[in-house]
């Protein structure tokens, strides 16, 4: 079966990542700006979505979509993925944006509506698998991959704000590769959109349970 909505998707991702690799100073009309979230005419709520800091940063949204878009397009279709998409990924840049203390920073990445898209898929679709592309010949459990995903993530959170924090102090007395690493994984974990993240696993939640209600 074709897949044509998370393929589209995937496609857009690439393409708004490159220019903005290629064109640094595209972020600037792309992402979206938590002081101004409706500049644009509110375009960059969508621009934003596609959008993404580096290709490590896509790598990752992009395994997750490919994956679970897929699943959930075979259920409901190309159309209703993309709805759940964007819903999610906006309710996520709005709720980053209202968090956000200094509202002055940049927002980008898909993360939001792939979460929305994953936590659907677990709810509301218990028998899907996912898998089966490339070299993950095999499929999986939907659930059960997205557990050791939730795992993966909350260990990570725990260790940016319990474990790395505490490190802090080493850093003067510690050997320069080592200085260089911490100081790396710190880095890495300061722009994390926690509430992005929270705002698009809603959406999903909440699609997920009334997809169930309305199942016979």
């Amino acid at each position: 079966m074709n897949y044509p909505m998370t393929l589209a998707l995937l496609l857009l991702c690439l393409l708004f990542t490159a220019i903005g690799q290629v064109f640094p100073t595209s972020l600037d009309h792309f992402a979206l700006f938590t002081g101004a979230p409706l500049r644009h005419a509110g375009l960059t709520l969508i621009t934003s979505l596609f959008l993404h800091g580096g290709w490590n940063h896509l790598f990752g949204n992009a395994i997750l979509l490919l994956l679970f878009g897929r699943a959930f397009e075979h259920a409901s279709g190309p159309k209703s993925l993309a709805l759940l998409f964007l819903l999610g990924g906006i309710t996520g840049s709005l709720a980053h944006t209202f968090t956000d203390a200094t509202h002055n920073s940049l927002l980008m990445g898909s993360s939001a509506g792939v979460l929305a898209t994953l936590v659907f898929v677990v709810i509301a679709l218990p028998q899907a698998r996912v898998g089966g592309i490339g070299p993950l010949s095999a499929t999986f459990p939907a659930r059960s991959f997205a557990l050791i995903y939730g795992t993966i993530s909350l260990l990570g959170l725990a260790t940016q704000h319990f474990v790395l924090p505490h490190l802090t102090p080493l850093l003067a007395r510690s050997p320069a590769t080592l200085t260089t690493l911490l100081d790396s994984l710190l880095r890495s974990q300061e722009h994390v959109a926690i509430a992005s993240h929270v705002g698009g696993a809603t959406i999903g939640i909440v699609a997920g349970f009334f997809a169930r209600m309305r199942s016979p």
